[in-house]
């Protein structure tokens, strides 16, 4: 009978390297000793890396995964190798303007945010991505909601710029 190996990874252990991917920012790293990141859990840290254009700064939780931050958008990246190779493909589109992160709500409720790899946002794009999206999500019920309340869309690059997408009721096909 084999037993299966506890991994010994942890996030803390990479926040050189992912000091190293953010180095042509400025960044600061937070602890949860700080006003405002009580909700770091033992060594865990935040990372802020600032937006060389005014924009919203990029978060980084390194805790018992990673946590990424833009704006409203936020995805978690699992403690293991194939997350982490994930993580820094992300971030590097992310930084680079190749990909721009998508928020969606329905009235004042949130209910998604992903991204997009596309050189411009394009709201075309942007319904067939959300409604694949959605499905492989299992979440029908957000497609019929949308269908009969609409959606607002709130789309970001890092540096490049934003864009409002506003679908209307019966929009979404």
């Amino acid at each position: 009978m084999s037993q299966k190996k506890e991994s010994q990874w942890r996030p803390s252990d990479r926040l050189a390297e992912l000091l190293q991917v953010l180095s042509s920012l400025q960044t600061t790293i937070h602890t949860g000793e700080e006003e405002g990141y009580e909700y770091l859990e033992g060594n865990g840290v935040c990372i802020e890396a600032d937006n060389p254009s005014g924009g919203e700064p990029l978060f980084v939780d390194l805790e018992d995964g990673f946590t990424v931050t833009l704006g409203e958008w936020e995805a978690f990246y699992e403690a293991e190798e194939e997350d982490w190779v994930l993580l820094l493909q992300e971030l590097e589109k992310l930084l680079g303007n190749a990909m721009y992160t998508v928020v969606v709500y329905c009235r004042d409720s949130w209910i998604c945010s992903m991204t997009i790899e596309a050189a411009e946002i394009s709201a075309g794009t942007v319904r067939t991505q959300l409604k694949e999206f959605l499905h492989s999500a299992d979440c029908d019920a957000f497609i019929s909601l949308i269908r009969e309340k609409g959606a607002g869309i709130r789309c970001a690059y890092w540096t490049k710029g934003k864009k409002n997408i506003r679908l209307r009721p019966g929009e979404f096909k």
